[in-house]
């Protein structure tokens, strides 16, 4: 009799099978090395749901870290770029749930009367915000030296397709800034005129419009960078430092997330008719909030491990 955790012998050919296609998703590169041992693997032992996750996540970390297959990038700094690219992904994921609740404060009237039930609610709110853009400013100063020698290498190796991914995030904020200007703008006029008024129908349908071109946009951008960063080739001393602000981002991104929680829990208890927010959105929230701060911690202590058993080569 098979252990429970098993899968019955149908879903083992059937996860098998699926197993051997997503060793398709590799580079070339990595096939014509490897391809026949994992292929032997996956015959010698049973696949599983397990398996298939981590084989979708390696071959993600396959294409990010080709270099690395190659024998251009040491270990340590391949492990340093991965998990410092993780937590610029969890910053990210944390932006996805730290914009919608900073404008929850967005509408005066309904504000001052959920402040007026808790005004525990504003320093939960202010916590928030305080703590996105500590992290903000981490992700900056950790992030903008590795992005600048991407850019120069890309330019002296005339890789046009990764200077076009740079270009991607320009793009794209110039399509929400558009789409902020045709949406928002007759609300804002006529809510200007009068502050107390309601909000209709059609403009809440505009600004769900709006949230997914803005979740389009910054989901393309990230996806665009990550792939460019993933191509760098950065010193052990850069990946060393950027290690620091990633430390800072990671502890902003977790105060943010219990700042977060507490805001959308007082929310919940007291002040969700007066806000009219919506419970499956709330949970949507709370949700981004902990896979970011969950992501980051992860991968800062998958960094830091790396940083710690680096040992300098002799000169």
């Amino acid at each position: 009799m098979q252990p429970d955790h098993l899968p019955s012998g149908h879903q083992r050919r059937w996860l098998s099978a699926w197993a051997r296609r997503v060793l398709a998703l590799y580079p070339r590169v990595w096939r014509d090395r490897y391809s026949e041992e994992a292929a032997a693997l996956l015959e010698d032992y049973p696949a599983t749901p397990r398996t298939l996750f981590n084989l979708l996540l390696c071959a993600l970390d396959a294409h990010l870290h080709t270099e690395a297959i190659l024998g251009r990038t040491t270990p340590m700094v391949n492990r340093l770029r991965s998990s410092e690219i993780a937590i610029f992904v969890a910053f990210v994921i944390f932006c996805f749930a730290w914009f919608p609740l900073h404008f929850v404060s967005d509408t005066p009237s309904t504000w001052q009367s959920a402040l007026q039930i808790n005004p525990a609610i504003a320093v939960a709110l202010t916590a928030l915000n305080l703590a996105g853009l500590v992290a903000l400013c981490a992700v900056l100063v950790g992030g903008l030296p590795i992005l600048v020698t991407t850019i120069h290498q890309a330019i002296q190796r005339r890789r046009w397709g990764t200077l076009a991914m740079f270009v991607t995030p320009i793009f794209a904020a110039l399509v929400l800034i558009g789409s902020m200007l045709a949406l928002l703008q007759p609300s804002a006029l006529r809510q200007a005129g009068a502050p107390n008024i309601q909000v209709t129908p059609t403009e809440s349908l505009l600004r769900l419009a709006l949230g997914v071109i803005a979740l389009l946009t910054i989901g393309g951008s990230v996806t665009a960078l990550t792939v460019a960063l993933g191509r760098s080739e950065i010193s052990p001393r850069l990946a060393r430092f950027a290690l620091i602000p990633a430390c800072v981002a990671t502890a902003a991104i977790g105060m943010g997330t219990i700042a977060g929680g507490a805001l959308i829990a007082l929310i919940v208890a007291q002040a969700q008719m007066q806000l009219g927010t919506w419970p499956p959105i709330e949970a949507l929230m709370a949700s981004l909030l902990i896979i970011a701060a969950a992501l980051a911690v992860v991968s800062l202590w998958r960094g830091g491990r790396a940083a710690r058993g680096y040992v300098a080569p002799a000169s």
